[in-house]
């Protein structure tokens, strides 16, 4: 997907965290792999929280989230992106990050767990200031399950 692109091998390695976070999430490890459903009762197949703003062009469901400003959580009604299937999440996920530079760092640290999560909340993935140590204990243990960490 990446071919030609210098940060094919950082970029394929952040893919291989998420990837690794799903599978263990799909094989009842604790973890639900749940989306939220469109007004029409359709699942949104959006594994990775990414929201529909203003350029995006498909379906959307509005989802309650938390959202964090100045450290303080506060629940807002979002729009989020909705996908035909898991495969176009994984496909616009790996694409929002592997050809945005504002995520550019987060996928070059993508040496360890710890150094990916780090970088995709200083890029402001998640406005949760845990987010970080969230993502890589979630990754670390996906991993270890896994038998890839």
């Amino acid at each position: 997907m990446f071919a030609g692109s210098s940060c094919t091998h950082h970029t394929s390695r952040a893919f291989g965290y998420v990837a690794t976070v799903v599978r263990m999430s799909s094989s009842g490890h604790g973890y639900s792999c749940s989306t939220r459903t469109t007004a029409a009762g359709a699942p949104s197949y959006n594994l990775f929280g990414i929201k529909a703003g203003p350029g995006w062009q498909g379906r959307t469901v509005q989802v309650t989230t938390t959202e964090y400003d100045g450290g303080v959580a506060r629940q807002t009604v979002q729009s989020f992106r909705a996908y035909d299937g898991y495969a176009a999440a994984f496909q616009d996920w790996a694409l929002a990050i592997g050809r945005n530079q504002r995520y550019s760092a987060a996928v070059t640290a993508a040496g360890d767990a710890g150094g990916f999560a780090f970088g995709m909340q200083q890029a402001g993935y998640s406005t949760d200031p845990a987010y970080a140590e969230k993502l890589a204990r979630v990754i670390r243990t996906a991993s270890s399950i896994a038998g890839t960490g």
